[in-house]
């Protein structure tokens, strides 16, 4: 589902904190399968990456923004911290 919102749009993956997969309420990490009807949850907050995401996704956009995501949140943190 994390790979389905990133190819939706960068904003809705940033954005995402839960997911529906046919109705039902489902992690993030649920592998999609064929004919399921997905529907990504969003908040006007941009949400953390979790570690284990990274363990699951398979696009490359997907990585190269949660990467870039988990970066940008260090930096700030790190500025707010001086």
């Amino acid at each position: 589902a994390i790979d389905f919102a990133y190819s939706i749009h960068d904003e809705v993956g940033n954005h995402m904190i839960g997911c529906k997969i046919n109705s039902i309420d489902m992690p993030l990490v649920t592998k999609l399968q064929n004919g399921n009807i997905v529907e990504i949850i969003t908040s006007e907050l941009k949400t953390v990456p979790e570690e284990e995401w990274i363990e699951v996704i398979k696009t490359a956009k997907a990585k190269n923004q949660i990467q870039k995501q988990t970066q940008e949140l260090k930096k700030k943190y790190k500025n707010n911290q001086e």
